[in-house]
């Protein structure tokens, strides 16, 4: 027997130790980009969410204008807490989702506004702090999240 042959289980096992057990492989890449990283109130963040399709098979993924009555994004507190953004107008039109090939991208375009939902008061800044923006959005079947980008905000 090899060398190569009697490390192969081993090799084997290092590498499903890299993964959880009950981790799902995503054939979508999702990736966020911010226009910045540090603002003071008032300001607006442009967000952008990337969704790549990396399988060699069709995914299905929704249609980008479908983001237009909830938020491409999820935005935490630095306890962790979800910031509860404020509701949205829009029409209520189902759009289809749409068949994502392979190799190609779709792109969401968004803002935050530094503002929060209060259910008494309506839309109010967020106060000065640290937030964790993470995109999120529907594809192959489930929600998908990216990694997430840290936003000091400043009075």
């Amino acid at each position: 027997m090899t060398t190569i042959a009697k490390l192969f289980p081993l090799i084997a096992l290092g590498f499903a130790a890299c993964r959880s057990a009950t981790e799902v492989s995503s054939p979508l890449d999702i990736s966020l980009w911010l226009s910045a990283t540090s603002a003071a109130q008032p300001a607006t963040i442009d967000v952008e969410v990337t969704v790549v399709n990396r399988d060699s098979r069709v995914v299905q993924t929704a249609d980008p204008r479908s983001y237009a009555c909830f938020p491409p994004y999820h935005v935490s507190d630095a306890f962790g807490r979800t910031v509860e953004l404020p509701g949205r107008i829009c029409a209520a039109i189902a759009f289809a989702p749409i068949q994502l090939a392979p190799g190609a991208r779709v792109v969401i375009r968004d803002r935050w506004a530094l503002d929060a939902s209060d259910r008494d008061r309506g839309s109010l800044p967020v106060d000065a702090g640290q937030y964790r923006v993470r995109a999120r959005v529907f594809g192959a079947e489930q929600e998908r999240v990216s990694a997430p980008i840290t936003v000091t905000v400043r009075r």
